[in-house]
């Protein structure tokens, strides 16, 4: 796995490059700013599988980089993992909102980096094979949709994340965090009967419509929001005394039937989305801070014979 690494520390870059290394990683890529990691990118011959950033940097810091490295089209998905300090609290906000996949505390521990790495190995690992079944499809001149259950991101909708970039967001909150916002489930109720009848990509287009309209209503609120799989969007917001759910579920369908004119040429009916009731967390909780996504991905969910998303089969 190829690694670029970047901090304004040389002291520190070492000591990840030696961790790395102890660990198996011996591919690492050192820079000491943004531009330089940039440049690095832009030379590479083969686009690098990770990348480790630290957030205060100068000139250039580590969420302007994120951003930067994300309107490069052979970085739009590539794990970034933030390098950063607890009390970076508002950052590790921004980073995730930017783009970042993870964070590892400094100073580094052994034991959190090789869980880190290895989640983003097997990340890596599975987008690769995601990527060849998509370039044997378009030789056969197929687009097939992936299938039902998984997590999907469509690039350039404000406010979408990756949906285990979001898991990893709600596991950096601490309890005081946690109480300060909410979850909200979206699932639409016909997305089984959509898969079914939609050739090649409609699917995966038809997600991109109800994913952009969330984001449109929702905008106001300040959130992040993330595909779960089949026709399930799961959206992190600020506490609120009051989220009037049916007013949200008007909203989105008035918005979705702008659409309605293109989906009746495709022979298609127009999504329908039902919105769940928030779910906050107790500030006294002992239970995982993920645990929340999918309290509210459960209760917006509609009956559906179709293969589960990985968060449903997480509840049993």
């Amino acid at each position: 796995m190829r690694i670029l690494a970047v901090d304004d520390e040389p002291l520190l870059l070492e000591v990840v490059k030696t961790s790395l290394s102890q660990l198996g990683y011996q591919d690492v890529t050192l820079a000491n700013s943004g531009a330089e990691a940039l440049v690095a990118m832009d030379k590479a011959s083969v686009p690098f599988d990770c990348c480790l950033f630290d957030i205060q940097m100068p000139e250039m810091d580590g969420i302007t980089l994120i951003g930067a490295v994300r309107e490069k089209p052979a970085y739009k998905r590539t794990p970034i993992l933030m390098l950063t300090r607890v009390s970076e609290r508002e950052s590790i906000d921004a980073a995730f909102s930017a783009g970042a996949t993870d964070y590892i505390n400094k100073p580094l521990d052994r034991i959190d980096l090789k869980a880190r790495m290895g989640m983003v190995e097997r990340l890596v690992e599975e987008r690769r094979r995601a990527n060849a079944v998509s370039v044997v499809a378009h030789a056969a001149e197929s687009q097939e949709p992936a299938p039902f259950e998984t997590p999907l991101f469509m690039d350039g909708i404000g406010g979408l994340v990756e949906y285990l970039a979001l898991e990893n967001y709600v596991l950096t909150l601490g309890r005081k965090q946690m109480f300060s916002i909410a979850a909200l489930g979206f699932s639409v109720e016909n997305a089984a009967a959509i898969y079914r009848r939609a050739p090649g990509l409609q699917f995966e287009y038809m997600l991109g419509d109800v994913a952009t309209v969330i984001f449109e209503v929702m905008k106001a609120n300040n959130l992040m929001f993330a595909h779960a799989g089949g026709g399930d969007f799961i959206c992190l917001l600020p506490r609120m005394n009051e989220i009037d759910t049916e007013q949200i579920e008007d909203e989105l369908r008035l918005a979705l039937s702008d659409f309605s004119g293109l989906y009746a040429a495709d022979g298609m009916p127009v999504p329908r989305v039902r919105v769940g009731q928030p779910v906050r967390s107790n500030v006294f909780s002992l239970t995982r801070a993920d645990q929340i996504l999918t309290r509210a991905l459960a209760d917006a969910q509609p009956k559906d014979p179709m293969p589960e998303p990985a968060w449903k089969r997480a509840l049993k």
